[in-house]
């Protein structure tokens, strides 16, 4: 789907877009997030999202419609709402390279994740609607010209 962006010169006779207002404040990065995919409601499926997408709200709206997502975290001018970004920095400071953890949380009763791992230079993070750290059963699958 492709969108046009109007930004300012949007006529104001057209009203605000649609998914623009959720709950009761308008947030257009969500509104946009929820138009764009659509098409892909209650399919299961998951997409990941740049990081300018990274707004948990966005990413909870998605899960509320059936459509799971992950989104890298970054700090802009101030971290993403509801993401203790200088916490998580602090805590990962005297932690070896490869360390990985990960912090749960629930937003309107729907559960999402703060994935995190320490890179050489940083700590890589990402927000997510799906998935866990906890190790599960393995899954083995054998693709269509018999390799496994």
């Amino acid at each position: 789907m492709v969108e046009l962006v109007e930004g300012k010169t949007r006529p104001t006779e057209l009203g605000p877009k649609k998914f623009n207002m959720i709950t009761g404040s308008e947030l257009k990065t969500v509104g946009l997030v929820l138009r764009m995919t659509k098409s892909m409601y209650y399919s299961r499926r998951v997409v990941i999202m740049d990081s300018g997408f990274c707004v948990l709200r966005g990413l909870i709206e998605l899960a509320k419609r059936g459509f799971f997502a992950s989104a890298v975290i970054k700090k802009r001018r101030y971290w993403t709402k509801y993401v203790p970004g200088d916490k998580i920095k602090e805590y990962f400071l005297d932690k070896p390279v490869g360390t990985s953890d990960a912090l749960h949380g629930i937003l309107d009763n729907t559960p999402f994740h703060i994935f995190c791992l320490k890179e050489e230079n940083y700590v890589m993070s990402l927000m997510s609607t799906y998935g866990t750290m906890e190790k599960g059963c393995e899954t083995k699958r054998i693709i269509e010209d018999g390799k496994k």
